[in-house]
């Protein structure tokens, strides 16, 4: 007769619960183990009065943990001092971390086995347990956030005659064959936790602040409404062909919806931080996180060589009509400025990447402030606030001759004013 003692591979149970769910996920996650109906943790031998119906709703209980552990489960009856017990054996899964459906991918649904005890799995044990599934692909992995809505993303797909639908969902990979979201799920739904950032600044540093603007959502719709934003940003400018005005814009319209493109498409979104884009007097700075994938360096990107590192990605982009289906946003990038005599520049590290599009009307916009307007800007980059008589003794003019200054930076969207009278002051907009 065999005597079962509870341990790290052996769980005992006195009836059946729907706790016993834990214990299943736990050894599933873990080397596999047993589970016994009908024996007392510190106890006699209570039995089981109709084993197979508690099979039968064991069978039933196991529904709800994800992905399905039914092939991993097998059942037996056996006798121990004259009664019936149940003995669940449980093999180690090859799709952990298993979970409780009604739970999801966090401690409250996914279990792991410490000691001779189940325990609520830390999220970087889950993580590590996802890694060892799914690989290293971000894209791939199964999303930690399993409660996602599309209402959005549905939305942009009807206006493409496309029905979104849970089909649609397992082709485009948004959803596992266990119906379970990956990460680009979660990247396409109204809940993605990654956002573009948007800042645009008077002169060449980040001292001052003009507008900015945090774009979240799906990333569909962040890449629309960002590009949308960088237009409202983009300046004219009046060259002259022979005695003819020419309007030109600050930068390239197709360079800057490629540079955003690249920064959405192409980012690791394993990383948390942000998109960031930066526009400044004489550049727009895109900064995306990941560095470049492996094998690509800085001279491949210039030379149009294209390696996506979210391919399912920049399909749906693609299948949207957002993105072509072959990497050719560098070299569209380049061809913008093809006349300019400043071309774009890339810089990487291992953690970032940096694309920088000059400003080709940077030689008159860095007219834009005199030098009056720039040592103004300068004394708030100091302090907080100025008075009329803070200006007046910084650029030594008469009160009358600064205050026509400060009419001039209010009117450049610069400037605003705080107080009247004898308590105005004037401080950066931000």
């Amino acid at each position: 007769m065999m005597i079962y003692k509870k341990s790290a591979s052996v769980e005992l149970k006195p009836k059946l619960s729907t706790a016993i769910n834990k214990d299943i996920i736990a050894f599933a996650n873990g080397k596999g183990g047993t589970v016994i109906i009908g024996i007392q943790a510190k106890g006699p031998v209570t039995g089981v009065r109709d084993p197979a119906k508690v099979i039968d709703q064991i069978q039933k209980l196991v529904y709800s943990i994800k992905p399905a552990v039914s092939d991993l489960i097998s059942y037996d009856i056996e006798t121990v001092t004259g009664k019936k017990i149940v003995k669940i054996d449980v093999s180690k899964g090859t799709n952990s971390p298993y979970f409780l459906a009604e739970k999801g991918l966090c401690p409250a649904g996914v279990f792991i086995r410490k000691g001779s005890a189940s325990a609520a799995a830390p999220n970087n044990v889950i993580r590590r347990l996802i890694k060892q599934t799914d690989g290293n692909v971000y894209e791939q992995m199964r999303s930690l956030n399993q409660n996602l809505t599309f209402e959005i993303t549905t939305a942009r797909f009807a206006s493409h005659q496309i029905s979104w639908n849970k089909s649609l969902m397992k082709t485009l990979k948004l959803l596992t064959e266990d119906d379970i979201y990956t990460n680009l799920g979660l990247l396409l739904s109204d809940q993605c936790e990654h956002t573009i950032k948007v800042a645009a600044f008077a002169g060449k540093t980040k001292s001052i602040f003009k507008h900015r603007r945090e774009f979240g959502g799906p990333l569909v719709q962040q890449f629309e409404t960002a590009l949308a934003y960088l237009g409202t940003l983009d300046q004219t400018s009046d060259k002259f062909a022979g005695v003819t005005p020419v309007a030109s814009r600050d930068y390239p319209r197709e360079a800057l919806r490629e540079a955003l493109l690249n920064a959405v498409v192409h980012r690791d979104y394993s990383y948390n931080s942000s998109t960031l884009i930066s526009i400044f007097d004489d550049r727009a700075e895109f900064v995306s996180m990941g560095g470049l994938p492996r094998g690509i360096n800085a001279k491949d990107i210039m030379l149009g060589i294209s390696h996506s590192r979210n391919e399912r990605l920049q399909h749906i982009f693609s299948r949207l009509g957002l993105a072509e289906a072959h990497g050719t946003g560098m070299q569209k990038i380049m061809a913008s400025y093809q006349d300019s005599p400043i071309q774009p520049e890339v810089k990487i590290s291992g953690n970032a990447f940096l694309l920088i599009l000059p400003n080709i009307n940077a030689e008159a916009i860095s007219q834009t402030f005199s030098a009056d307007e720039q040592a103004v800007l300068e004394l708030l980059d100091q302090q907080e606030a100025v008075t009329l008589q803070d200006v007046s003794a910084r650029l030594d003019q008469t009160a009358p001759a600064a205050g026509k200054i400060m009419r001039q930076l209010i009117r450049k969207d610069v400037l605003k004013v705080k107080g009247h009278g004898v308590d105005t002051k004037y401080v950066l907009k931000k």
